[in-house]
């Protein structure tokens, strides 16, 4: 046993190691666009009137002219629609089109469908209502679309916020899911991305047809798209940027409560992948994470086992510390170096406790009530 977890430990350091090594800080200067210019957002949103403002604002800040707006409200009880509408003067007087529609069908992939079918642009950028994104944000994503091969671009997705630990696990969190997901992209093999950060071409959409097959799944409208676009044009046609012009913020949760059912939602997607790769990446974090909690028998080992326990964990502590330390840094995020240290600890419960409610817990999102097998 201390020879595997001697094993164990050196392994993971080497791989968060070349982890770090893939990770490519893309340069921030304003990106050549040529032939781009007819844009849609799409924005499906249930019962985020609270949040809207804040995304309204950040696309009126947008700098990228003309434009055209999508808000579908997917049956909201909150008054969001009536805020929507409140700033379609506003935008009509920036050169941005604004629709704002009611979604006819329950759930977030029908209302993404419905918008991207009503788009006018070439392109299509989807985000999420509790996000905020940075005025570049549309050349920055779009400027891939230059190359007649790239038919899908997944963009960089991190918490605000750092008024407390919660708030800069959450972070640190998110530079575990943006390292991983590079390095897919950078690999040939993208397994993972965020639709609060994506475009697709319109006629790849349409293509693939949409969300068909998964449409019975709540989540995964972004992981499914991906997987349905490299399946019909290769793994060349997935890019991922992550310039800080790109990056956008999303909102942190308040609560642990919060955080866990979100990630027992994502997590939840790991049956549905018809891929091995797919699916083998979703249940690997939890094996290794099983792994980091199951470490805790080397304490009743002897003083040998502690000796291997410790400095297995100073190896964990550490490398994750550079690894995901630099990935903070390259957007300009600075985080105390307690608070690597203590999420390091923390996370392989947290990361397990998620895998389990995958198996035995419902979740809640948007207000609505879904079952584990959903």
């Amino acid at each position: 046993m201390l020879s595997f977890y001697l094993f164990f430990g050196i392994l993971y350091a080497l791989l968060l190691r070349g982890l770090g090594k893939l990770w490519r800080d893309m340069a921030s200067g304003l990106p050549r666009q040529k032939g781009v210019t007819d844009v849609s957002i799409v924005v499906a949103y249930r019962n985020e009137a609270k949040n809207l403002g804040a995304l309204l604002d950040s696309v009126l800040k947008l700098t990228h002219r003309p434009l055209e707006l999508i808000m579908l409200d997917d049956h909201s009880d909150d008054g969001g629609a009536g805020l929507v509408d409140d700033y379609r003067e506003v935008f009509l007087e920036s050169e941005i089109h604004l629709v704002s529609v009611a979604a006819e069908s329950h759930g977030k992939k029908a209302a993404i469908a419905q918008g991207v079918e009503m788009a006018n642009g070439d392109i299509i950028l989807t985000t999420d209502a509790d996000c905020e994104l940075p005025d570049k944000w549309v050349e920055g994503m779009v400027v891939a679309f230059e190359e007649s091969d790239v038919h899908l671009v997944a963009g960089p997705v991190i918490s605000s916020g750092q008024s407390g630990f919660f708030d800069r696990f959450q972070q640190i969190e998110w530079a575990s899911i943006l390292l991983v997901t590079q390095a897919g992209f950078s690999l040939g093999n993208p397994i993972m991305c965020s639709a609060a950060n994506m475009a697709f071409r319109k006629s790849s959409f349409l293509k693939v047809n949409g969300f068909e097959g998964n449409t019975h799944i709540p989540t995964g409208d972004d992981e499914f798209l991906l997987k349905k676009t490299v399946r019909q044009f290769g793994a060349v046609s997935a890019r991922y940027m992550n310039s800080r012009n790109v990056l956008v913020k999303t909102l942190p949760h308040a609560k642990w409560p919060e955080l866990f059912s979100q990630r027992i939602r994502w997590a939840s997607k790991w049956r549905m992948h018809g891929s091995m790769v797919h699916m083998l990446a979703a249940v690997f974090p939890a094996i290794i994470q099983l792994a980091w909690v199951g470490s805790l028998v080397l304490l009743f080992q002897g003083w040998k086992g502690a000796l291997v326990f410790f400095f297995i964990w100073f190896l964990k502590i550490w490398y994750e510390k550079l690894a995901l330390g630099k990935v903070l840094k390259s957007y300009s995020i600075l985080n105390p170096a307690l608070s690597f240290w203590v999420t390091s600890i923390i996370h392989p419960w947290y990361v397990l406790g998620a895998a389990i409610g995958t198996l035995f817990l419902n979740y809640t999102w948007k207000d609505r009530k879904y079952g584990r097998k959903q």
